[in-house]
């Protein structure tokens, strides 16, 4: 049956039996199943990669299936690693799928991808990105990471014998401010399907020892068919940074400093919650907060929708639209209003560390 599955991609003469029993024995961590972690566990399940660990604490949406398209429809609601994994192994019964239904933390990084042979970097905010290269450095590991704005992506695998890193590329975590996601710009699935399927290409070509192009950024507009490549050179002082960070953890903090004048953070909402007015600008209320909010979605949002009579916090999926948002509100004269820092995702993380 195995030699049946595999036969096509065995007739390559760069993979044969000894290459498909490379895959077989495999480790690989996708962190983040969205967009580009998908499409990217998808393929590697077909193609027969032994061991796949799925991070994420994320749940699905009704506006995840576009782009998302290993889930249906019934999944939504449910946890993205627990919905993935179910799917993969119909996929593939062969291998062997391990979810995890949290969301990647200093507190659980080094734990979680040690013991794999490579990390994708899936995920869609800077904080987990960081992260992500400092524990891969630390544990000297290899990851490829991918990223997406409107028609355009780009890719890259990092960290291959000393060679270049995230860091090495994006030295200092950009503001949030100036990178909006693509719930706030837009993304057609198949765009992000791509830069997946670009995902599981490199990483089938690091297990298979085929070239996969170790330290080269590409990207790819989709909208222009135009390919350009630059190389990355390896910088030691943004290894030493990330081997540093890698040592002290979990108390280094990945949060982009928190604007104390307009911004609160989850204890501090928590603290007063019977004295404020919440409100969830997500374009879907899912998941539900833990506690009642008026939902006014970012596009539909005004001043006028603003309750006068009482501090009001933002709350959006990673605080980043909702502290431009809070800040929007304040320069048309509304003086009470404040953003979540971090956002649903620092809430979640939160809970978790309150409950432990």
């Amino acid at each position: 049956m195995l030699a049946e599955r595999y036969q096509r991609q065995m007739l390559l003469p760069e993979i044969g039996r000894d290459g498909q029993e490379k895959l077989s024995r495999a480790r690989v961590a996708v962190v983040g199943l969205g967009g580009l972690g998908c499409p990217a566990a998808q393929y590697l399940a077909a193609a027969g990669i032994g061991t796949l660990t799925l991070i994420d604490g994320d749940r699905v949406q009704a506006s995840n299936l576009p782009r998302q398209i290993l889930f249906g429809a019934e999944d939504c609601g449910k946890n993205k690693a627990a919905a993935a994994g179910k799917q993969l192994a119909r996929l593939n019964d062969a291998i062997d799928i391990r979810v995890v239904e949290r969301y990647l933390t200093p507190d659980n990084a080094r734990r979680l991808l040690e013991k794999h042979d490579m990390v994708i970097d899936g995920s869609d905010n800077f904080p987990t990105r960081y992260l992500i290269n400092d524990v891969c450095v630390g544990l000297d590991m290899p990851f490829v990471f991918a990223a997406l704005d409107r028609f355009q992506w780009q890719v890259m695998v990092c960290n291959v014998d000393g060679g270049a890193t995230y860091r090495c590329l994006f030295p200092n975590m950009p503001d949030p401010d100036t990178a909006p996601s693509c719930s706030e710009t837009g993304m057609l699935g198949v765009v992000s399907g791509m830069a997946g399927l670009a995902l599981a290409h490199r990483v089938l070509h690091y297990v298979l020892h085929l070239p996969f192009a170790a330290g080269r950024l590409m990207i790819t507009d989709m909208l222009t068919l135009q390919t350009t490549e630059m190389t990355v050179a390896p910088q030691e002082k943004q290894r030493r940074v990330a081997r540093q960070n890698f040592e002290r953890l979990p108390a280094v903090s990945y949060d982009f400093q928190c604007d104390r004048q307009l911004e609160w953070r989850p204890q501090q909402l928590e603290e007063r919650l019977a004295h404020i007015q919440v409100i969830d600008i997500r374009e879907s209320a899912e998941p539900p907060l833990p506690w009642p909010a008026l939902w006014l979605p970012v596009s539909e949002l005004s001043p006028a929708d603003i309750p006068g009579d009482k501090e009001c916090v933002l709350v959006c999926r990673y605080g980043t639209g909702s502290r431009r948002m809070a800040r929007w509100l304040r320069e048309n004269g509304l003086s009470r209003v404040y953003s979540l820092h971090g956002g649903v995702h620092a809430l979640e993380n939160f809970y978790i560390k309150t409950e432990s």
